[in-house]
């Protein structure tokens, strides 16, 4: 049984011998959100998540929306649209008692922007 001084005594950190050093030079650092091709897409998809959370306090994840973003975007719908009918969904859902949308293609549907 170690003693308390040994116990408390500082150790030697021991650093591990990467071999592939090559996998660690390719390793994906890539930023943003996954699937979100051009700004539009995106600021699209943000501005759902942020209408919501203006709407209820609730975070919506945008990867889930993208693919709804980018049926908007293809229709020529800004950020801005987006954003005014995701916080009137989610107060309209409140008053109903109802949760706030999960995805973009629910206040899509609700707005009939689909």
């Amino acid at each position: 049984m170690p003693t308390r001084e040994q116990f408390l005594a500082a150790r030697p950190l021991i650093a591990e011998d990467y071999q592939d050093k090559e996998a660690i030079d390719n390793l994906n650092n890539k930023k943003g959100v996954v699937g979100g091709d051009s700004e539009l897409v995106q600021s699209i998809a943000q501005a759902f998540r942020q209408g919501v959370e203006r709407g209820s306090g609730v975070v919506r994840d945008v990867a889930a929306s993208l693919e709804c973003a980018r049926r908007l975007a293809e229709k020529g719908i800004d950020a801005g649209k987006v954003l005014e009918l995701a916080v009137q969904a989610t107060i309209d859902n409140r008053k109903n008692r109802k949760d706030p949308p999960l995805t973009l293609d629910q206040v899509a549907k609700w707005g009939g922007l689909e």
